[in-house]
């Protein structure tokens, strides 16, 4: 039996930044969410620090040097510019969000991580009120009063002190100082001995602590550790298959559930470590040929599976889902068919396929029970002729269909958060369908999606401003008020920051020609702080959002 142990510590944010992460030991490991957070939590994180809140501890997980580099093979260096040769690994298991914005603070709001780009609007911060703004042209840049003050760039200092009155520049310099000194405390678990025991009692710690409702899985977090028991040429397969799509976003869980589901394995088998270990054995007894034949044609899949998801919805990154697990269905379904090209596929297939596609993420299907679902719902698809839309609609433990009133939720919610991402994700297909352009002369669907903005139709600070809402104590009614599902559309960064704060009613003028496929009202009437502040906007773009899911969907969409 392996044994763990709990050391805490504290590092100043100077540390952890400039030493601990500088060392090449901190990781990501593969069933980590993406960062997800946006300038918002950023400026909520800021303002703690100078305000000496606490911002919660970092969790980490340092296995044993020996198994290190082999129990995760997918984890990624949390910043690509440090060494990777270090024996020793930090696992991030909480506290990744702020530790990646701490880094985009501290290296002008971008890092590569992965080889991806991570960036996010500036940040700033505003001497006459005190406060942090999203904003590229008012206020002092923090990554500048870092730089000024923490990295004691002599150009960036003397900028800010011939540039600001000497209360200001005092202000920032102190700051500068209070995140600098900043203390995180970290919670480290040491393993030792790791034996198979190790992982179901890490992945029951990891599932205790994760926060905000989005449960990490038993079985994600067991496919991305035992892993590790993958060996010699099966292991090479499967990481080259991984490898094919990874500038896809995609996540080795449905990778390897795709993959050792083409062996024969169940998806309960894929969930339970030694079940799994043993299984692996037995692989390896197929002849090479015949692996080699099953991981091409688990790679043909998925290769398919991203075709269709660009054709029907514009998606070329699966980040944009609220639920990977939904990729696995498809995979099967284009592994038991000899399709080289998605038009090879029936119509009526393709269009039950996107159908039901589009119901799963928005039902959170496979939030519970997930192996036993997802072995219904192969076994109804390799059983029959075509995709059985009908068949594994009504199997559904969830809603079949897919009413008004699910929008008008969407009114009740900050759908910019990660727990209500089946919002934006909905909002993101019908404008693909509705052949909706990015205000900027070019297509949604043409667009990589990390050059879109989720975009405030009423501005975020004119919002603050005309509704006073930083008199509203509740901080979640603020955000509600602010990124329902009536306010987002996705928009390309240079508009977004172009249009900045300013009212509605002075530049949809200016854009109503495409906006309006964005289902905003033509009339300018809807366009004022009264309409908002009534809900008469609200009511108005929603009932064009429900219309244009009817006419796209009527299969799920119902009245």
């Amino acid at each position: 039996m392996g044994n763990i142990s709990i050391d805490v510590r504290k590092k100043t944010i100077q540390e952890l930044i400039d030493v601990e992460i500088l060392s090449g030991k901190y990781w990501l490991p593969s069933f980590q969410r993406q960062y997800v957070w946006d300038e918002d939590n950023i400026k909520e994180l800021l303002d703690s620090i100078v305000q000496n809140y606490p911002i919660g501890a970092t969790i980490l997980w340092k296995p044993s040097p020996e198994v290190a580099s082999e129990i995760d093979p997918t984890s990624v260096p949390i910043l690509d510019s440090t060494p990777s040769n270090t024996k020793d690994r930090y696992f991030v298991i909480d506290g990744q969000q702020r530790t990646t914005s701490l880094l985009l603070l501290f290296n002008d709001w971008k890092i590569v991580r992965g080889g991806e780009s991570i960036t996010c609007d500036t940040i700033a911060y505003e001497p006459a009120s005190k406060k942090f703004i999203k904003h590229r042209n008012r206020g002092i840049d923090c990554s500048k009063i870092v730089k000024a003050f923490c990295r004691h760039d002599v150009d960036t200092l003397i900028e800010l002190k011939n540039t600001r009155m000497p209360d200001d520049f005092n202000r920032i310099r102190s700051i500068a100082q209070t995140i600098l000194e900043y203390p995180i405390p970290q919670y480290i678990m040491e393993t030792s001995g790791e034996g198979e025991d190790i992982f179901p009692r890490m992945a029951e710690t990891f599932i205790r602590i994760n926060k905000e409702g989005m449960k990490i899985g038993n079985v994600e977090l067991m496919l991305s550790f035992i892993a590790g028991s993958l060996k010699g040429e099966l292991k090479s397969q499967v990481l080259k298959v991984y490898k094919a799509f990874e500038n896809k976003n995609i996540t080795m869980q449905p990778i390897m559930r795709s993959v050792f589901s083409n062996f024969g394995l169940s998806q309960t088998q894929l969930a339970k470590p030694k079940q799994f270990k043993t299984n692996i054995e037995k692989i390896r007894e197929f002849s090479s040929a015949d692996i080699e034949q099953r991981i091409q044609m688990s790679e043909r899949a998925l290769r398919l599976v991203f075709e269709f998801l660009e054709t029907e919805f514009g998606i070329r990154n699966v980040r944009l889902l609220p639920s990977q697990t939904a990729l696995i269905p498809l995979a099967t379904y284009f592994g038991k068919n000899n399709f080289e090209k998605i038009d090879q596929m029936p119509k009526t297939d393709r269009k039950n396929m996107a159908a039901w596609f589009l119901l799963v993420n928005l039902n959170s299907h496979y939030g519970k029970s997930v192996d036993t679902q997802l072995n219904r719902d192969i076994k109804m698809i390799r059983d029959s002729d075509g995709f059985p839309f009908i068949a594994m609609q009504n199997d559904m433990k969830v809603r079949r269909h897919i009413e008004i009133e699910y929008f008008q939720d969407g009114l009740k919610r900050n759908i910019l958060r990660e727990a209500n991402k089946a919002f934006t994700f909905l909002l993101y297909v019908l404008l693909v369908k509705n052949n909706a352009e990015d205000w900027d002369a070019c297509l949604i669907a043409s667009r990589d999606i990390k050059e879109l903005e989720k975009h405030h139709i009423f501005p975020q600070e004119y919002l603050m401003q005309e509704l006073e809402l930083d008199d509203v104590e509740d901080p979640s009614e603020v955000e509600i008020t602010v990124s329902n599902l009536a306010n987002i559309t996705f928009v390309h960064k240079p508009v977004n920051a172009l249009i900045g704060d300013t009212p509605p009613y002075d530049y949809l003028k200016q854009y109503i020609g495409r906006a309006k496929l964005h289902f905003v009202p033509e009339d300018s009437l809807f366009w004022t702080q009264e309409a908002y502040d009534s809900g008469t906007f609200q009511n108005a773009r929603l009932k064009l959002i429900f219309e244009s899911a009817q006419k796209y969907f009527p299969d799920i969409f119902k009245k």
